[in-house]
């Protein structure tokens, strides 16, 4: 059976894939006969000191190569491992993605918790499928028109004011921009195969421009400026949609969405739910934290199971009863 050695260690081979992983190497060139493996398909050097990358010769049947939680600077190094299809660069301190012309085969790529400020260096990796940028200093979306194979975008926690540059995407299917400075829901309107999108911890005042989301099935909202549900008439295949924490005061808006099975509605202002019956799917309902004081029209959801009513002004005697028939939350 193939193996390394480092530090008098020996390292197995396992079908295919070499375990690295908390070793405290700091130096790639130091692990005995890495080099040697000519057949390795899967490497794993997450949770060491290295601050370099090198010493990957020979390596270029190496499909998978995680370095995450190290102490990488600069993206060099890479150019030997021309077939590999997902790269994990979490948590290092890089500032700039550069040096990754060769990696044509690339499908995932994680580059989060480092220090980038710009997107850069990516477009010509054409057969990405996945792009996780989080926690990093991400100002502007750009340059990444080229990147059409992609279907999952990750770009949390980042500095990201507008919503651009994403004509291109048409076969995206998972958005994420929480925890950002997004003012306003822009420029989607060629992401018709997006079946996720999450723009929780923004400054968003309205939903608006999702007309032709006609696959959207969750959206997260929470934690925005939204004073009115609509804009969702066209997301008809919507299952879970959170709206907490905005400035909502009535329930209206929702009468295209009867596949709802999730709705999230805590720390608004809503005082009823009138109109809440069309949703006939719903299961799960959120609604602590706010001033509702009658719920029997909850009586009228054939499908609904849980209901969560922390904070409200509903009686313990109507909270007693409803816990005879839904699943209730405190």
């Amino acid at each position: 059976m193939e193996s390394v050695k480092y530090r008098g260690k020996n390292f197995e081979v396992v079908d295919g894939d070499l375990d690295l992983s908390s070793q405290e190497i700091s130096n790639i060139n130091e692990i005995e006969g890495l080099s040697e493996l000519d057949e390795l398909i899967s490497l794993d050097l997450s949770f060491n000191k290295i601050n370099e990358i090198k010493g990957f010769n020979n390596l270029e049947n190496v499909e998978f190569l995680d370095l995450d939680s190290n102490q990488i600077t600069h993206l060099t190094g890479l150019s030997q491992l021309p077939n590999l299809k997902r790269l994990y660069l979490n948590n290092n301190h890089i500032r700039k993605i550069e040096n990754l012309d060769d990696l044509r085969k690339l499908k995932y790529l994680e580059i989060s918790n480092n220090q980038i400020n710009t997107i850069s260096g990516i477009n010509h990796l054409t057969h990405l499928e996945v792009l996780r940028l989080e926690n990093n200093q991400i100002s502007e979306i750009k340059n990444i028109d080229e990147l059409q194979a992609l279907t999952k975008l990750y770009l949390s926690h980042n500095e990201i004011t507008k919503v651009k540059n994403l004509e291109t995407l048409s076969n995206l299917k998972i958005l994420d921009l929480n925890q950002n400075e997004i003012g306003s829901i822009e420029n989607m309107e060629e992401l018709y195969r997006l079946e996720a999108l999450t723009l929780s911890n923004n400054n968003i005042p309205e939903i608006d421009r999702l007309d032709e989301q006609f696959k959207l099935m969750l959206l997260n909202l929470e934690n925005n400026n939204i004073s009115k549900i609509k804009g969702l008439e066209n997301c008809t295949d919507l299952r879970i949609l959170n709206l907490a924490s905005n400035n909502i005061s009535a329930f209206e808006g929702l009468n295209n969405q009867t596949n709802l099975v999730n709705l999230n509605l805590e720390n608004n202002n809503i005082s009823n739910l009138q109109g809440i019956e069309n949703l006939e799917k719903l299961k799960i309902l959120k609604v602590s934290g706010n001033n509702i004081e009658s719920i029997e029209i909850l009586d009228e959801l054939p499908e609904l199971e849980t209901i969560y009513i922390k904070n409200t002004t509903i009686s313990k005697e109507r909270i007693e009863q409803l816990g005879e028939r839904f699943n209730i939350y405190l």
